[in-house]
This record gives C-alpha cells, structure tokens and sequence, in this order.
C-alpha cells in the first residue's frame, strides 16, 4: 500500500521539475532578449572609471626602396699636349711667307685709277665759260677808262656826285645798239654824262665761244662820278 503511493507521487515531483525548469528557461530567454532590446535602443553611456580600449593604430604604409646608386664615371685623365717641332714652325713659317709675298707684290703693282677723258664739247664749254668773264671785264675797264666828269658852267655851279647804274645793248660785231639807265644818281647832269660816255666808245666784237646763241648781249655796269678837286 505504500509502495504504490509513492511511485505516483514521485512521477509527480518529476513533472513539475520539468515545468519549472521550462518556466525558468524561457524566462531566461526573456530577460536576455530584453536585454538586447535595451542594449540597441539606448546607447551605452560609459562610466567614469570605465576603460575603453582604444583600436590597435593602423600599421605605417611601406617605404619606396631606396634608388640604387649610380656607378660614378671615370675621370678622362687630360693628355699632355705635344709641343710642335721646330721644323713644323719653319714650315708654318714658309708658307706665311709665300703667301704674304704675293699680296705685298700685288699692292705694288696695283694700277693707278684711270684719269677722266675729257672730251673736245667739255672743252669748248670750258673755254667759254672763262672767255666770257673775261670779255665781261674787259668792256667793264674800257667804260670806266672811258669816264670824265661832266664839264660846264651848270657843273661847276652845282657840282653834282653820285653813281649812275647803265648798260649798254652789243651786237656780236661790237656794234652799240642801246644804252640804257638802270638806276639815276638823281642828277640829270650826270646820267646824261654817263650816256654820251657809254654811247662815245668804240666796242670790240663778241667772240664766237661767248654767249653762243646770243645776237647781241647786255653790260652793265656803275659809274661812280665824284667833282675833281
């Protein structure tokens, strides 16, 4: 009678161990999803004397190799310089020599610059243009040979001075064809002195190399008349 009490209580006791154990293990469950719940929607707030723990630094990027050293170039040892010999300067010498000569001989024997030809026209216009500066002059010393002061009682009266300025018209035969006053000396004593005189001389015949193309040619020239004393 006993033994058969305790069997069914003893199955007892063991369902309910398996319902407690259940309950505890899904409360468990619970408490540990609840937690993650927490954990996700609040941030953690760290504590003073809390140590946080600082990612290990990341490692330094590698260095370039170093560029390899260049094998350094041998120095050119300088080559002694070979002093000519006295026979290359002899030689050098001769040749300056020769060709010096030639140029020596050729400043010697340069021509000398070929003198202008003048021809026969050149010296005919020469001729003439020193033939007429002459004939010029010489008609200007025969009327001032030729001057006298005007005479008579009206000249001594007045006495009268001055330069009269006149040409005389030429024909190429020497011939007079004018005589002209370019300028008075405000005295009609003199100016007609100066007329009589001009139209009085005997003229000699233009040459032929002066004034070419001319039938007759004009002179002029000044009579200075100052009383005799």
């Amino acid at each position: 009678m006993n033994a058969t009490l305790t069997q069914p209580s003893m199955e007892l006791d063991f369902g309910l161990r398996d319902l407690v154990s259940l309950g505890l293990a899904a409360g468990l469950v619970l408490c540990v999803y609840l937690i993650g719940q927490i954990h996700l929607d609040s941030p953690i707030k760290l504590d003073d004397n809390m140590m946080v723990i600082d990612p290990p630094p990341a490692p330094p990027p590698p260095q370039p190799p170093a560029p390899a050293k260049q094998p350094m170039a041998e120095k050119a040892t300088p080559r002694p310089v070979e002093k000519p010999s006295q026979q290359a300067v002899s030689e050098v010498s001769t040749r300056e020599s020769v060709v010096a000569a030639p140029t020596v001989a050729q400043e010697v024997s340069k021509p000398e610059p070929a003198k202008p030809v003048v021809t026969s026209n050149e010296v005919t216009e020469k001729r003439k243009n020193d033939n007429e500066p002459q004939f010029e002059s010489q008609i200007r010393q025969l009327i001032e040979a030729s001057k006298r002061y005007p005479t008579g009682r009206e000249a001594s009266l007045q006495k009268p001075q001055g330069v009269v300025s006149a040409c005389v018209v030429l024909k190429r035969d020497g011939a007079l064809q004018e005589v002209l006053i370019q300028q008075s000396s405000t005295s009609a004593l003199l100016d007609t002195a100066a007329k009589r005189q001009l139209a009085s001389i005997q003229y000699p015949p233009i040459p032929d190399n002066s004034f070419a193309g001319n039938a007759q040619h004009t002179f002029c020239v000044k009579l200075d008349y100052k009383f005799p004393t």
